[in-house]
Formats: structure tokens, sequence, C-alpha cells
């Protein structure tokens, strides 16, 4: 996509966009699927494969389901799970066995959400 005017052009397909991820972060049982649903109500565009309800939770997770793998992944890299309460190792993050997961989750966004300027992971 391009603007053209006069003598001006713009080439909006190398053009870098200022966008805005907004991630809900909590322990379960915290209330983060309510504060996602009030996103969600205001606009807030959550992507397509978002993990559906239960009994626990009749109104879904609001969670995009391939990020949830790709987060599994990494705890089980680390010897830890969703449900683990036991703090992750100093540095864990900078692990490089973990740098894959990076691209991975990139990939998931930029499919997901494209160009748009406000979104939810």
């Amino acid at each position: 996509m391009a603007i053209h005017h006069k003598n001006i052009f713009i080439n909006l397909n190398s053009f870098s966009f200022m966008r805005k991820c907004i991630l809900v972060l909590g322990m379960h049982r915290t209330g983060t699927s309510a504060m996602a649903g009030v996103l969600k109500i205001l606009g807030i565009d959550f992507g397509t494969d978002l993990m559906g309800g239960n009994k626990e939770n009749i109104k879904g997770y609001f969670e995009q389901n391939k990020i949830v793998e790709i987060n599994d992944k990494i705890l089980h890299e680390l010897g830890s799970s969703w449900d683990d309460v036991k703090p992750l190792k100093k540095g864990w993050h900078k692990l490089k066995k973990l740098s894959v997961y990076k691209k991975k989750i990139k990939n998931v966004l930029e499919k997901e959400f494209g160009i748009q300027k406000i979104f939810w992971a």
C-alpha cells in the first residue's frame, strides 16, 4: 500500500507503525478472565483461536490457544508447569534454549493480528 500526493510518495509496507499489545497477567482464579472480558467489550481484538469455556469459566478464558501451547512448552523446558507455585530459576529468560520460542510467539502474533494498532496477547 502506498500514498501518492503531488511529488510525495510514502510506501506504507515499509513504514513502522506504533503498535500496542495489552497483556493481562495474573495467577489463575484472580480475575484475569473478567478483566480480559471487559477489554473485549471495549473493542480490543483478542483474535480468533481462543481457549473455550468450561464448567469453571463458562464464558471462556480469552487466551490464544497457540500462545498457551508455547507457554506450556517453555515451562516444560524449565521443569515447571502452569500450576507450579515454585519460582523459576534466576535468569531463566536469558537461556539460549528458549530463544526459539520468541520467534514462535512473534509469528503467532503477526499471523493473528497483522498490522492492527491495539491487540491482546
